[in-house]
This record gives C-alpha cells, structure tokens and sequence, in this order.
C-alpha cells in the first residue's frame, strides 16, 4: 500500500530519504522520500517566514518608539537652551529615558490606589461575612457540645439508683410492677434523628424467663389446610421432597418471638408521639433470633452470637486504627489487622462455626490495649441502675 509506504519512509532520518533518490533514483520509494524532503523544506522555510515577519513587526515598532524618545528629547533640549538651563543639570538621553518612565508610574499610581480602595471596599464585607460565620459556627458547636455533655452526665454512671423510685418518675403505673424479687434494671440511653437527642430507656431482668410459645412454636389446627395446599403446589415435589414441603410450610405460621419490650422515650412532655417515634417502633418490633427448645442449642447460638460480636469490635478497632499490635514491625501489624478482618467477614458471611475459638483468643493476644470482656462489661453496665433485688442483700 502506498499510503503505508509513505509513512514508513516519513520516520525515516534525513540522511535515509536522500540516499533514497541518490543518483536518479526513479523507483516508488524514491519518488516518496523526493515528495517528503520538498514537503519538509516548504514547511521550514513559511515558518521562516511568519516568524520574521513577527520579528519585523516588533522591530519596527520599538523603532518607532525609539524616533519618538529621540523626537522628545530634542524638544527638551531645545526648551533647556531657551530657558537657559545650565549644562550640568541637562539629563542625557537615559536618565531623560528612566525619568519618562518614573512619570508614566507615578500618573498610574493614582488609578492603582483607586481600583485598589474600591477592591478593599468590595472584599472587607465578603470578609465579615465569612468572620460572621466562622463565630457563629464556633458558637453552635460550642453549644450542641455543652448540651451533649449536659445529657451524657445524665446517663454515664454505673449500676446507680433505685428502678422502681426512677421508673416512678416516667411511668409510674409500670414502676408499681417492679417487685424486689424480679431482679429489674431500668437502662437508659440517647437516641433520635435530630440534635439534642432524647433519652430513652428500657426495663431488663437478670431473671430466667420462659417462653412457653417459643418451646413448641407449631400450629396445631394447620393439618387441613396443610393437606390442601400440597395438592394445589404437586410441583414443589419435583425440587424438593414432601417433608421438605411440609416443614417450610408450617414454619409458615410457627410462632415468632418479638422484642415488644423495646426503647421508650423518657420525657413525659411528648407522651402523645411515643407511638410515632421511629426509635420505639424499630426496637418494639424487633424480631429475635429463632428460639430453641433445647437448652444445648440455645448456649451455642449465645456462644455464635458473642464470637461475631469479638470480632466485628476486632474489624471496628482495626478500621478505626485503634488495633496495635505488640509487635513493632509494621509487616507484622498489617498481617494482624487483616487476619482480624478476614476472620470478621467469614464469620459474618460464610459461618460462625468456622471460625474457631483459639483464633479469636490467639489474635487478641497479639495485640496490647484490647480487652473485650472490660469494654463489653463496661457498655453493658452504662447508664443502668442498681437490681431491683439488691436491696433484699
């Protein structure tokens, strides 16, 4: 092809292209390199030329601007001589020049000054503004600080106060069912969508209670209705076998342990919005992990559930930069907070049982500040009161 020919001959160096048609050459590629090399000089000799001629331009005018210094400064010599100026105070030609330049300064001060007063008078109140809200920001933070710290006072101490005398205060028709015998503690915390926030609170017990409905969750009157919705699904059977079917069709209407014991606002001024509060509706409605009759079974799912949580404080601590290790090389220290990671996320998305209990022990050990059983009796015991059989010794 021509047009590959030509290019390839175009990245040749000067030198290649005229050895190209040395001697009289008439072959393709010579007459290619012949059509180049003209197309090189031509280029060269216009830009030659436009570049001149901006020279030229320039030139000439400096040269008129030159005649017109030459022009003045005659004219002040001449008006020197008519006035009589002695010889020695007459400037020559370039202190005449720097003094042309001194007066062309001094004229533009002027202007300068104004355009710069009328700058300063624009900008002083964009600056005042931005003063303005810079303080006032200060000011609000300072205030929602204070009133956070005003509301953390309220809720920070430790197994302090009597339930019931507490409880009194909020709601008293519940406080008179908190007996001495129930071993009741009332928690409070701070919550809500919108600054400052509200406190809440929320009755415990350290007492076994037993869920008679959670230890036989089936539904007893569902034989009928059972039987006929297998014949109208016959198609279930080719995926999965009849217990099978039965089995997911009854979990259908098993009973279902619901958290109704949820967070509640503490102030009695806003009584009328406890039922549209999002806080109260989320925590009340909360449904709980599915209930085991078998005592074994329901150790091993608290045991499953504190392992995850170990280790999403481990992944929290971790992201947080908050995980050292007790080793000083960074190598190390990197491989701890990723294996902290790692075992996280197989316990939360693959499966808790995977995951060993000697790892979780093994990689606390190797990092220094960590105590999780301090930090979760410390959070579980914030802002709670005294049992409600304490006083009974």
């Amino acid at each position: 092809d021509n047009s590959l020919i030509a290019l390839r001959i175009a990245f040749f160096s000067t030198a290649e292209r005229q050895a190209l048609y040395a001697h009289g050459a008439r072959n393709e590629q010579a007459q290619h390199a012949a059509c180049i090399e003209i197309q090189r000089v031509w280029r060269g000799y216009n830009v030659r030329l436009q570049l001149k001629g901006l020279i030229g331009t320039t030139q000439r005018k400096n040269k008129k601007a030159y005649i017109g210094l030459r022009t003045a400064y005659s004219a002040y010599i001449q008006k020197c001589l008519a006035n009589h100026t002695r010889t020695k105070d007459i400037m020559s030609f370039s202190s005449y020049c720097a003094w042309r330049i001194q007066q062309y300064w001094f004229a533009q001060c002027p202007e300068r000054k104004e355009k710069h007063e009328e700058r300063l008078k624009n900008l002083v109140p964009a600056i005042r503004n931005r003063a303005a809200s810079v303080i006032q920001r200060a000011w609000r933070s300072h205030v929602d600080w204070e009133v956070y710290k005003y509301y953390r006072e309220h809720i920070t101490w430790h197994n302090q106060g009597d339930p019931a005398g507490m409880l009194r205060c909020i709601n008293p028709q519940e406080a008179k069912l908190l007996d001495a015998a129930s071993g009741t503690v009332v928690r409070f915390r701070l919550a809500g969508a919108k600054f400052p926030p509200d406190i809440y609170y929320k009755i415990f017990t350290h007492r076994p209670i037993q869920d008679l409905c959670a230890n036989s969750p089936k539904d007893y009157v569902i034989e009928d209705a059972r039987k006929a919705i297998l014949k109208k699904k016959r198609w279930f059977t080719k995926y999965m076998e009849v217990p099978d079917v039965i089995k997911e069709f009854e979990k259908q209407f098993w009973y279902q342990r619901i958290e109704n014991n949820g967070w509640r606002l503490a102030s009695t001024h806003i009584v009328k919005h406890v039922l549209r509060d999002e806080v109260t509706c989320e925590t009340t409605q909360k449904k709980l992990y599915e209930f085991s009759h078998s005592r074994l079974r329901r150790r091993q799912d608290v045991e499953r559930q504190r392992k995850q949580k170990k280790l999403d404080w481990l992944k929290k601590m971790y992201k947080e930069g908050k995980l050292s290790a007790k080793s000083p090389d960074r190598t190390m220290a990197t491989m701890i907070g990723e294996a902290a990671v790692g075992l996280a996320n197989t316990a939360r998305y693959v499966d808790p049982d995977v995951v060993e209990d000697w790892e979780v022990e093994a990689l606390l050990k190797w990092t220094t500040g960590l105590n999780f059983d301090d930090y979760i009796g410390n959070w579980t015991t914030l802002g709670t009161t005294m049992p409600s059989d304490f006083r009974q010794g």
